[in-house]
């Protein structure tokens, strides 16, 4: 380690150090030096003189700074440079890489237990359990993490959650094939009732048209923008019915290009399916 301008001048690893590692200038003479705050540099520079080694307070010990007289003075901005802008250096390292290269001596724990983590914590890993059949009340719970501001946030009622823009599902099917979501222990005719009752963003899109003409020139697609948003909860497209998955595609494309639907049988009426192929092609 080395923190004086070393002797013989005129040589190859003296230029490096006068060039590489010089310090400043700085302090109350440079107040707009990059290093200075609040009229201090934070580097601490100019260091004091030593004439050995001793312990600092902050883990890093005091070089050994002589103040011996010498000073080298740059061209570029004149000023005169002694031991104590010098920057802790290794001669060695100066010398094979011809850099910047600061090298500190740290006695403190902290700086033990810091190269501690990094040489021995080893690669990334992750831990993999074979399980039975998926539990997907499981895989939510155990990927959720509760943190303190979100349990704050639930306890004030406050949104932990938004989206923008926001992205509502225009779900598709056919007539009296839309999903129902029910309970095990639901009385099963209670459930049919709900169910021939129930609303989805299609039949809601068919009673606004049945009731009122302002929505008929708009397609399916555009008209929550125009409108706003629908009354009820929906449903999800109904697959479970696989023969009639390809009129159900081609009932779609009617959806996205024929508007003033106010039922299935309007939409089909506006639109044969034996002639949405041309619908295909434009």
């Amino acid at each position: 380690m080395s923190v004086e301008l070393l002797l013989p001048e005129n040589t190859p690893l003296f230029e490096m150090v006068t060039k590489c590692l010089l310090h400043g200038p700085c302090g109350q003479e440079y107040p707009n030096a990059p290093c200075m705050v609040n009229g201090l540099c934070k580097k601490r520079y100019p260091r004091t003189f030593s004439k050995e080694i001793t312990q600092g307070e902050d883990g890093y010990p005091v070089y050994r700074r002589r103040n011996d007289g010498r000073t080298f003075q740059k061209t570029l901005d004149g000023f005169a440079y002694n031991n104590q802008w010098v920057v802790p250096h290794n001669p060695y390292l100066t010398k094979m890489f011809n850099a910047h290269i600061n090298v500190e001596v740290s006695a403190g724990i902290r700086s033990v237990k810091y190269l501690f983590k990094y040489v021995y914590k080893g690669p990334d890993r992750v831990t993999a359990v074979i399980t039975g059949p998926i539990n997907e009340i499981r895989q939510y719970i155990d990927a959720r993490y509760l943190s303190t501001a979100e349990g704050v946030d639930s306890l004030l009622l406050f949104k932990k959650h938004m989206e923008w823009p926001l992205a509502t599902q225009l779900v598709v099917h056919l007539l009296r094939q839309h999903n129902v979501n029910f309970n095990e222990n639901e009385n099963l005719a209670a459930m049919v009732k709900r169910a021939a009752h129930q609303k989805t963003t299609l039949t809601a899109y068919f009673a606004y048209n049945a009731q009122n003409a302002n929505g008929r020139n708009v397609v399916y697609a555009d008209f929550l923008i125009m409108f706003g948003k629908f009354k009820k909860k929906f449903g999800q497209l109904d697959n479970e019915e696989k023969k009639l998955l390809g009129e159900c595609i081609l009932y779609i494309l009617l959806l996205v290009n024929v508007s003033s639907s106010a039922s299935y049988l309007l939409s089909y009426r506006a639109r044969p399916l034996s002639n949405i192929s041309g619908l295909l092609t434009t």
